[in-house]
């Protein structure tokens, strides 16, 4: 119960930190991309904190801090891809809610847009690849990333029907509604074809509503802030299974609760 809890308030605790930097993924600026392998510092950070626009840096920061404080802690390895398959819902679930929200003035459902929050997106699949997380992005990012996919498809032309249903299966028939019924046609793109987009819904309606009722979930637009998946304690795996003798520190940091009479 206390490592559940635990792990609970650690998601919450990056949630937050995530919250401060996710919008520098629709900010219009290109120079929110640009990127170094060694992320922003500290100080770079607390500037953002105070004030400044957040970066795509800012974002794999927050990753990379929270990487490095699991692996400091030699925290188990199946308890770390629970942790970051948390945050990478997270972000889908932030960014795709926001895609589809009420307020659609920047006009995020267009090509333009599909083609900057894939780029972007991008930069924290590189990330997780480099992590060996790889697999926890491709799944937890699923959604966000099939409707950038989505967004930049041509959907005027029929024969693409088969390969769109196909890239984005996740989306359930009311999501790609939204996303046909809000869509901003670029300089020189083609009018939608009606019936490549009735098929499209006709299809995700045999598919991935079938699912969503399946599992007995609702169906609805936005995306659940929290990832429904159970906690699993691993059995084995644990730093204690592997480190011997006493960790150095460990006697300074026990004296100091002895002599608070916390211990003996």
């Amino acid at each position: 119960d206390c490592v559940q809890i635990t792990f609970k308030y650690l998601v919450q605790i990056m949630q937050q930190q995530l919250d401060m930097v996710l919008s520098a993924f629709f900010d219009p600026s290109d120079h929110v991309e640009e990127f170094n392998e060694n992320g922003p510092d500290m100080n770079e950070f607390q500037q953002m904190i105070g004030g400044a626009r957040p970066t795509l840096k800012h974002v794999i920061q927050i990753l990379n801090e929270t990487m490095n404080l699991l692996r400091g802690a030699r925290v188990n390895a199946a308890l770390t891809i629970q942790l970051f398959s948390q945050l990478f819902h997270y972000v889908s679930m932030w960014l795709f809610n926001r895609l589809v929200g009420k307020d659609q003035r920047l006009g995020l459902c267009s090509r333009y847009w599909g083609e900057k929050l894939c780029r972007r997106l991008n930069k924290i699949q590189q990330w997780a690849e480099r992590q060996g997380l790889e697999l926890a992005a491709d799944c937890h990012l699923q959604r966000i990333i099939q409707s950038t996919f989505f967004l930049q498809a041509n959907k005027y032309d029929p024969q693409e029907l088969s390969t769109i249903s196909s890239q984005c299966f996740s989306l359930n028939s009311i999501q790609i509604r939204f996303l046909l019924k809000n869509y901003l046609l670029g300089p020189n793109e083609p009018q939608l074809n009606p019936s490549l987009c009735n098929n499209l819904i006709s299809i995700a309606q045999n598919t991935a509503d079938e699912v969503i009722k399946q599992e007995g979930k609702i169906l609805q637009l936005e995306e659940e802030v929290d990832l429904q998946l159970p906690f699993l304690l691993p059995e084995d795996g644990h730093s204690c299974e592997i480190i011997k003798g006493l960790p150095s520190g460990l006697l300074d940091f026990l004296e100091n609760l002895q002599n608070s009479g916390l211990c003996w």
